[in-house]
């Protein structure tokens, strides 16, 4: 936040730190983890979704879209 004075930044890596735990916990099969980990993704999905549909109203230029869509998949 001190560095781009955003918040969304800092959000999107909290949502990043999340999607890396679940993840990572999602790899027990036999555990309620999997399928908590599951609905967390597809709620991003809709997010995903949102921010784009949202962005091509207000006519929010593409690279502008890009740096607040979250990531599916968190990248180590």
């Amino acid at each position: 936040y001190d560095i781009t004075g955003s918040l969304s930044h800092l959000e999107k890596l909290c949502d990043d730190y999340i999607m890396a735990f679940l993840i990572e916990a999602g790899k027990n099969a036999f555990g309620i983890e999997a399928l908590f980990a599951y609905f967390v993704g597809k709620e991003r999905e809709i997010t995903n979704i949102r921010f784009v549909l949202i962005g091509k109203l207000n006519n929010l230029q593409t690279n502008e879209l890009r740096q607040r869509v979250r990531d599916l998949r968190v990248k180590k």
